[in-house]
């Protein structure tokens, strides 16, 4: 058996606990992470533009992409490096779920300060929320998990939804700009409205696709296992078919094929500690454990895995349940 390691790994002796914090925290940045960059600092410029111009409005700006692409860790990661964005003029929220406008409505103005304390028509509480904002200098909203707007409301509140937004970005004497992350379904939301698909753009966050990624994702396996953990990697890891079933097992999305390696990596500590020789074995078990499915539809096991889809590879619940294994010790 042939390993991989790196010129230089970090060979610490440390428990399975202390591993984890040093692998976790860690971010790769990709030429994604540079576009963006721009993106939003243009975002930014364009804000500061408007509202010192005759006609102040603000705009809207869209991250969407699929579940585990990285979408609110790139959008972290970039308000870091950008001018014209901070805590004076910035204000993030996560979207509820379900999001009605009423409930929205509470959720902003909580998180400006001043939670409801009685029930309010849904009109009165966007006209406290728009005096908040311009009372606290927020020139910028993030509503991360956007797509809660497009839940199981009715076409009538998704309307209300809609108009309240646009609502906020025209206002003249107090223009707000938003940043919306989230679901693909979100372009449906923006495109719902002339007016708002005008004031709109869209940064979209492309899946994994096979072949173009490979290296990419495999440089960043080698990077978690051999230079973050300080632990080898078995060839086959290493190898294209092996990197494909990687992208589909995460479903094409680049922050979930980051967590699975990590979580390979764990594991593989937990079995042998920190001479394990990180394979194919670890990342079918924690894949196992996931999606309860068994090996004919695990992914990395399975001759035809190419037919699976992830999504659809639990066991059916009448099937016998598969036996436990036995864990190694933790730290």
């Amino acid at each position: 058996m042939t390993n991989y390691t790196a010129s230089s790994p970090v060979k610490t002796a440390c428990g399975r606990t202390a591993l984890a914090a040093r692998i976790v925290d860690k971010y790769f940045s990709t030429d994604r992470d540079d576009r963006f960059r721009q993106v939003l600092q243009d975002f930014i410029d364009d804000m500061s533009v408007a509202v010192a111009s005759q006609h102040p409005e603000g705009r809207m700006l869209a991250l969407v992409g699929g579940s585990g692409a990285g979408k609110t860790l790139t959008m972290e990661k970039a308000i870091k490096h950008v001018n014209g964005l901070d805590d004076s003029n910035f204000l993030r929220l996560t979207t509820p779920s379900p999001c009605t406008l009423k409930q929205l409505g509470r959720v902003v103005l909580e998180r400006l300060g001043y939670p409801l304390q009685r029930e309010l028509a849904d009109h009165r509480i966007w006209e406290m929320i728009r005096y908040h904002l311009k009372e606290h200098g927020v020139r910028f909203i993030w509503l991360d998990e956007a797509h809660h707007i497009l839940g199981r409301g009715s076409n009538s509140e998704l309307t209300k939804l809609r108009d309240v937004l646009k609502s906020t970005m025209q206002q003249r004497e107090w223009a707000v700009s938003l940043i919306l992350s989230g679901l693909p379904v979100l372009s449906a939301f923006i495109s719902g409205d002339r007016q708002v698909e005008r004031r709109s753009q869209t940064f979209r966050f492309q899946p994994l696709a096979f072949p173009d990624d490979v290296d990419l994702v495999r440089e960043i396996a080698y990077e978690i296992v051999a230079n973050h953990a300080g632990m080898a990697i078995h060839d086959e890891i290493g190898t294209d078919e092996f990197i494909h079933r990687l992208i589909v097992a995460s479903e094409w999305g680049l922050g979930s094929a980051i967590t699975l390696v990590r979580r390979a990596v764990l594991f593989a500590h937990s079995q042998a500690g920190a001479d394990a020789v990180v394979g194919v074995e670890h990342f079918a078990e924690i894949y196992a454990e996931e999606r309860d499915c068994s090996a004919d539809s695990n992914i990395f096991f399975a001759a035809d895995w190419q037919e699976i889809v992830p999504s659809n590879s639990r066991l059916d619940a009448a099937l016998p349940a598969r036996p436990k294994r036995k864990r190694g010790k933790t730290a």
